[in-house]
């Protein structure tokens, strides 16, 4: 099955009404019907990577870093592309919430590699799956009216902290 259908049915799946669209909402739904919580974190990344997603399949939550200094429409794209990974079950890096935490505090780099983030001229079959459900996202934003609502992606920074906060962790 081609990449298009495969975002269509996981999309499906979501049943997400996009005449009411914000990123929060509707990574709030994600969180409702997959039971994971999803964190997106403004990170200083590689020149060469936008975004990268991991996660914590101890804790149920899911992290996708996205690069800060991008335009706001396509910081929104990289944090849809990321949540496709998540929603595709594709393989990733485990973080667990004790390293997001030292990272937090610390800073430092984060643990890049070919299963977290893939270069733009790096086709597969996951990229394809990931960046089509992006797209279809935002087709779907569209055609209700909400496009300027794709220039508005919410960081849960706020949320990620507290979050480690109530783990003990910061």
């Amino acid at each position: 099955m081609n990449a298009r259908l495969q975002a269509e049915r996981v999309l499906k799946q979501i049943d997400f009404n996009f005449a009411d669209f914000t990123l929060e909402k509707f990574i709030g739904r994600v969180e409702s019907t997959r039971l994971h919580r999803v964190f997106t974190i403004p990170w200083e990344l590689p020149p060469t990577v936008f975004g990268a997603w991991m996660t914590d399949g101890k804790n149920l939550s899911e992290y996708i870093f996205y690069r800060q200094d991008l335009s706001p429409f396509h910081r929104v794209h990289i944090q849809l592309h990321g949540l496709g990974h998540f929603l595709f079950g594709h393989p990733t890096l485990d973080l667990r919430a004790e390293s997001v935490a030292r990272l937090f505090t610390s800073g430092g780099e984060l643990p890049l590699n070919e299963l977290v983030c893939k270069s733009p001229s790096e086709a597969s079959v996951r990229e394809d799956e990931a960046e089509a459900f992006a797209s279809l996202v935002q087709q779907q934003v569209i055609r209700n009216h909400q496009i300027e609502r794709l220039a508005y992606g919410i960081s849960s920074n706020e949320k990620i902290v507290g979050y480690l906060t109530n783990l003990g962790l910061i």
